[in-house]
């Protein structure tokens, strides 16, 4: 019997995933307020950003369109370190008219909390901010150089949006991020 409900106790793990308090990490928003990551009443999908890397610009309508197909998940884009100015994000925003919130990590606590090594990383959060994927976005990208696909046949962070939002565990819960290096320069 025992054994049985440590197994029990071992699987919910497997599903939800393990909680983490993100409250204490304090982010701001382009127009300079306070924020936090919460993801209480509806999932969270972070998006680690650089405004200079070509993954990222390839990924602006991807994200977009996840974000507009998914209006109870949140997107946030997650500018971590002091590379780049309010000026430079919001001008990048502009360009590739990135629909959803961006947030700054100015000491990389977000990116650091979450193991966050590359951009563009995705992390989402269910709603008991427990990572419940994290990695790519999809399978476009073969290797770092400009080397893609033609058709994208493995939608890793839409799946598992999809399986979040019908409070199931994702069948894939981690992908290997391929990008720029987020800490390159600090």
């Amino acid at each position: 019997m025992k054994s049985q409900l440590l197994l029990i106790g071992f699987w919910m793990l497997a599903v939800v995933g393990f909680s983490q308090d993100f409250s204490a990490i304090k982010l701001k928003t382009l127009d300079g307020k306070s924020t936090t990551i919460v993801s209480e009443n509806s999932p969270v999908a972070m998006v680690f950003y650089s405004p200079e890397c070509p993954l990222c610009k390839n990924y602006t309508l991807t994200l977009n369109q996840l974000s507009e197909a998914y209006p109870d998940v949140s997107f946030v884009a997650v500018f971590s370190g002091k590379d780049y100015s309010k000026k430079e994000i919001i001008a990048f925003k502009e360009k590739y008219q990135i629909e959803f919130d961006m947030l700054l990590d100015k000491r990389y606590e977000l990116a650091e909390s979450v193991d966050a090594s590359v951009t563009p990383e995705v992390v989402l959060l269910n709603t008991n901010n427990a990572i419940v994927y994290r990695g790519l976005i999809d399978n476009w990208a073969i290797k770092l150089g400009g080397s893609h696909r033609r058709e994208v046949t493995e939608k890793y962070l839409k799946d598992a949006i999809e399986a979040v939002l019908q409070n199931q565990a994702p069948a894939i819960s981690k992908t290997k991020p391929m990008g720029c290096l987020l800490y390159a320069t600090e």
